[in-house]
């Protein structure tokens, strides 16, 4: 139920708590939102290295843990890709600003050699992708991935 290297949970862990979720915004006619988040330049740092790339990946669950509440869920799906589920009717704006303020502070090179990967956060809530879990999830990773592309592109 949690991953080994962050201690976040699992896919199989975020499944069960994203149904919960879900029937919690029903039944009191909420809004659940997630976001989708990767890390910027992971690759690199974890070819060159697996023990930077678990480092990063283990202080990016910490930084992502300090800055949600403690009802909300964060989860790692592999790799670079985590996940959160805020508590039902947190505003995605106030998310979205809070989170890139005090997780991602930075994007200069020398945030790099302290760990500091940029990440990419894609969000989606139950007003505008439903309430099916696999559809919400799916919605927020296209939304990181539309970010993605309107940076670089």
């Amino acid at each position: 139920m949690r991953d080994p290297l962050t201690g976040l949970a699992n896919r199989r862990l975020l499944d069960e708590l994203i149904d919960i979720g879900l029937t919690h915004a029903k039944r009191d006619d909420l809004t659940l939102a997630v976001a989708y988040i990767d890390l910027d330049g992971f690759k690199k740092v974890n070819d060159a290295t697996h023990d930077a790339g678990d480092v990063v990946l283990c202080e990016t669950a910490r930084r992502l843990l300090s800055i949600v509440r403690s009802t909300d869920l964060v989860a790692r799906l592999g790799g670079d890709e985590f996940v959160i589920v805020y508590e039902p009717n947190l505003t995605v704006r106030r998310a979205c600003s809070y989170e890139s303020t005090r997780c991602w502070p930075s994007r200069s090179p020398s945030a790099h050699r302290r760990g500091l990967l940029p990440g990419q956060r894609g969000y989606a809530d139950t007003r505008t992708a439903g309430r099916d879990p696999a559809a919400l999830l799916a919605a927020a990773d296209a939304a990181m991935y539309d970010v993605k592309r309107t940076r670089t592109g």
